[in-house]
C-alpha cells in the first residue's frame, strides 16, 4: 500500500467514526445531502462522498473544514487523527498517558455541563459499575 492510500484509508476510518458518533447513516447519499446543506461552494455528489467513505479520495481543505463542522470535530482530527492542542489527555495509574477519542471528549464536555448533583450521581453510577 502506498503512503497516499494509507492517508486516505486513515481519513476514511476517522470519517466513519465521526459519522457514527453523530449518528449519521453510513450512506454516501445521506452524507452528501447533509454536507451540501452546510456548504456554500459547489455541491458534492453522492459518488464523491462514497469515495471519501471508501478512502479513495480526500476532500479539499474548504470541504474538509465544512465536513469537520458537520461531524462535530476538527479538520485536523479528520485529516491526521489528532486535535493537537485541543487533545484531552489523561494520566493512567501506571504513569502513561492516554489521548481521549473524539466521542470520549464529547462525553467529558457533556459531563461538565451537568449540575453538581448530576455529576455526583454519574460518579456514583460509574463507581458502582466498577465493582
Amino acid at each position: 500500500m502506498t503512503l497516499r492510500n494509507d492517508i486516505y484509508f486513515g481519513f476514511a476510518t476517522r470519517l466513519e467514526q465521526a459519522m457514527t458518533t453523530q449518528s449519521i447513516k453510513h450512506s454516501p447519499a445521506v452524507l452528501a445531502k447533509k454536507f451540501n446543506a452546510g456548504f456554500d461552494g459547489k455541491a458534492v455528489t453522492p459518488h464523491t462522498a462514497r469515495n471519501w467513505i471508501l478512502g479513495r479520495s480526500f476532500p479539499t481543505q474548504d470541504k474538509l473544514i465544512c465536513l469537520a463542522k458537520l461531524l462535530g470535530t476538527s479538520a485536523e482530527q479528520l485529516r491526521y487523527g489528532r486535535h493537537s492542542e485541543k487533545s484531552l489527555m489523561i494520566s493512567n495509574s501506571d504513569g502513561t498517558e492516554t489521548e481521549l477519542t473524539n466521542s470520549q471528549q464529547q462525553l467529558v464536555r457533556k459531563y461538565i455541563m451537568l449540575s453538581t448533583s448530576q455529576q455526583k450521581l454519574i460518579c456514583e453510577l460509574v463507581s458502582d459499575l466498577l465493582i
